[in-house]
């Protein structure tokens, strides 16, 4: 299964089977499987901030697995036809042994991507995308992620080796959406591109953005994308901000940091009844490549 999985992973990243390897997940998925085209592994709850915004800081706590736990959790999502997965937590770089999970995915997977706060070093590994959240410029960003994170965030990015795999994770939320173009011009030639998504409200105050809010935004964006600034969302997602359209959840996986798998998406385990609320790029990117059908009605570029 490892060679058969290696094999797969060549032909697509050789662009030779992509699209027939697509069609055959989605007959797959339209028969009623429901194994993910991606995972999201939460390899360690432990965090040395302690953000305002976040989902999991008060909910979910369990001891670090061992590395080879995350090798086997790895081997299984392969062995059912994930592609991708993106190592997080917590704060990843907290586990000493983050970059082995991290080289063992990279010979399992086609892409391997990692999210962290940036406030912790660490060497350069090989992988698709390093995202580094931020929240804004200074004292904004450290509204919500403590006094001196954006300080650290820039010392990171300054040093960082592999600025073609350093991208932005820009969450919108009230406190930055006026300001976005201000913080692209201050890290475009820093970094390789941003990633944008949008905050959730978890009841931490009015942080997140309504409905219509979102959608003016993913408007905003895709003309700055349209003038050169590197804003790697696909137009799909920036047109479909708002919409409240819901997705194909079981596309993303998530296994937890106990190595369960969580029984579905962040906003439903968190209380949300319904997808008005949600415009969180992790989902619906992946939902958009995979379905751009339901991406393309008509009257959604207006």
């Amino acid at each position: 299964m490892v060679l058969v999985s290696r094999i797969r992973n060549r032909l697509i990243r050789e662009n030779k089977w992509l699209q027939r390897y697509v069609r055959y997940r989605k007959w797959r998925w339209n028969r009623g499987d429901r194994t993910p085209w991606a995972a999201s592994l939460k390899i360690t709850w432990r965090c040395n901030l302690a953000c305002t915004q976040c989902f999991w800081r008060k909910k979910f706590t369990s001891d670090d697995l061992p590395k080879e736990k995350w090798f086997s959790i790895i081997d299984g999502l392969a062995r059912k036809g994930c592609v991708e997965v993106v190592i997080e937590g917590g704060e990843p770089a907290l586990r000493e042994d983050f970059p082995d999970i991290v080289r063992y995915a990279s010979k399992r997977m086609l892409r391997v991507d990692v999210v962290t706060n940036g406030t912790i070093p660490f060497d350069p590994m090989e992988l698709h995308r390093l995202y580094i959240s931020i929240d804004g410029l200074g004292e904004t960003h450290d509204t919500l992620r403590g006094n001196g994170t954006f300080d650290r965030v820039e010392e990171f990015i300054d040093t960082y080796e592999r600025k073609d795999q350093l991208v932005l994770l820009v969450s919108v939320w009230r406190g930055n959406v006026d300001t976005l173009n201000s913080l692209f011009e201050h890290f475009q030639n820093r970094v390789s591109g941003f990633w944008i998504s949008f905050l959730y409200d978890t009841g931490e105050g009015e942080l997140a953005l309504d409905r219509d809010e979102r959608r003016r935004v993913g408007r905003k964006l895709l003309k700055l994308k349209n003038k050169g600034y590197p804003i790697l969302n696909s137009d799909a997602y920036l047109l479909s901000l708002g919409n409240g359209k819901s997705c194909h959840k079981w596309v993303l996986a998530t296994v937890l940091a106990d190595g369960t798998m969580a029984p579905t998406c962040y906003p439903f385990m968190f209380g949300a009844h319904s997808c008005e609320g949600c415009d969180l790029a992790c989902y619906k990117e992946v939902d958009s490549f995979l379905y751009p059908e339901d991406y393309s009605q008509p009257g959604l570029e207006s």
